[in-house]
């Protein structure tokens, strides 16, 4: 699972923050069906829409304190 940071950083103790595109492979699927991956500092994030095995370009969107969701701007293989 690859991660590429563009123009936001993930500051602290790994959580992305607002805006952050980062490319992420879907591991496994959750309740209620948002893909599950992880950033590459180990922050478990929801992929709305996401598939297991695939690699999406997300960007980070305001949540609540305890979940971050992602919107999908591309799918990749």
């Amino acid at each position: 699972m690859a991660a590429r940071m563009n123009a936001g950083a993930i500051a602290g103790a790994g959580r992305p923050a607002v805006g952050d595109e980062l490319v992420l492979r879907v591991a496994s699927l959750a309740f209620g069906g948002d893909g599950v991956a992880r950033t590459e500092s180990g922050y478990v994030v929801f992929v709305a829409g996401g598939f297991p095995e695939m690699s999406y370009t997300t960007r980070f969107t305001p949540g609540t304190s305890l979940t971050i969701r992602l919107l999908i701007l591309a799918s990749t293989s």
